[in-house]
């Protein structure tokens, strides 16, 4: 798939995709983009493994690898890279998942690289207190996400999530089938955003946010709107987002 700049003919983004003939699945891809070409690979279980960036004069800027997979397909380690400043990159996530004994249960993801303060939305590890779950098995604290509690209705969907401290928390809004209807932020006690949701459409507070449709979404930002394709591999998981 190819778009290209009209005004200028000069190549905007290529994606590539290379399948693995004998499973019948995506084996690796490649999407070059504004000088910029990202390559992921998988194992044979065609589960991630590597994404490599490489763009002229941006060395290993962007990468994730040293990924480890258990044996129940859990992911145990994660190394990545991004940008550290303004002007610098490097490690900013080392990760270790651990998982309640006998269980797939995530316990805690612990990160080498400690610093808070990296330009990029690498994790942030906030606590050593392992995450809890209710008697369903659904996630009831992270505070590593500053997720104090997670409470459920009795479809055993989301109902609240409340933060720690003063941070807010966010309430969900069903139809009694279970369809997101609304969800509510909240700075301390004050309503600061609403996201409402009517079928493939998403609207916060009033104004159109994006559509959803069957290759991706449409975005409406910068007063235009925005196409994003959703590439997937045969289980139906998201690989990549071209825009």
């Amino acid at each position: 798939m190819n778009k290209q700049d009209i005004s200028s003919c000069l190549e905007f983004y290529t994606t590539a995709i290379f399948y693995d003939e004998k499973a019948r699945a995506i084996q690796s891809l490649s999407q070059h983009q504004l000088g910029g070409t990202v390559r992921n690979s998988t194992d044979n279980a065609n589960r991630l493994t590597t994404a490599n960036y490489t763009a002229s004069g941006e060395t290993n800027w962007f990468t994730v690898n040293g990924m480890l997979i258990d044996g129940n397909g859990n992911l145990t380690k994660l190394v990545r890279r991004n940008q550290m400043t303004a002007s610098t990159y490097g490690g900013v996530d080392n990760l270790t998942y651990t998982y309640q004994t006998n269980s797939n249960r995530l316990s805690q993801v612990l990160n080498s690289h400690l610093s808070a303060t990296f330009t990029s939305k690498d994790f942030k590890e906030r606590s050593g207190t392992a995450y809890t779950y209710d008697a369903n098995g659904s996630l009831s604290g992270n505070l590593d996400k500053q997720i104090n509690t997670i409470s459920y209705n009795h479809l055993n969907l989301p109902d609240t999530v409340t933060f720690a401290g003063t941070t807010g928390k966010i309430v969900f809004g069903y139809d009694a089938a279970g369809n997101k209807l609304t969800q509510k932020l909240y700075t301390n006690t004050t309503l600061t955003k609403t996201h409402a949701y009517i079928g493939e459409t998403v609207y916060v507070d009033g104004s159109l946010d994006y559509l959803m449709h069957e290759e991706g979404r449409v975005a409406y930002e910068l007063c235009t709107y925005q196409y994003e394709y959703h590439v997937k591999d045969h289980l139906g998981n998201v690989r990549q987002v071209p825009t």
